[in-house]
């Protein structure tokens, strides 16, 4: 466990962040710690909070994915982390254009 945790202990954080953060914005609603308060204002809350949720969610699942694979290679594992970074850059951008004002 000692030695899982010193390959992949950063991703593991990073998942159970990422799923920190869905727990709040979907069962608490609250998405203040994600938007500002200068914001423009949301067409659909609730359909931003859902989706919003499954992103930060699907990200967690590709950390942890990530976590183990760090165990057996480093290379791939990075690739695998950044893929993960551009994806959900992309589709918060989507997200954030559908539902803004």
């Amino acid at each position: 466990m000692a030695q899982f945790l010193e390959n992949s202990g950063i991703a593991v954080l990073v998942a159970l962040l990422s799923f920190f953060y869905a727990y709040r914005i979907m069962v608490l609603k609250d998405i203040s710690g994600i938007r500002k308060s200068f914001s423009k204002r949301l067409k659909d809350k609730d359909g931003y909070i859902k989706e919003a949720g499954l992103l930060f969610i699907i990200f967690g699942i590709i950390a942890l994915i990530a976590a183990v694979v760090l165990n057996f290679s480093f290379l791939l594992g990075t690739v695998i982390v950044f893929a993960a970074i551009v994806y959900v850059s992309i589709m918060w951008k989507k997200i954030n254009e559908k539902y803004e004002e």
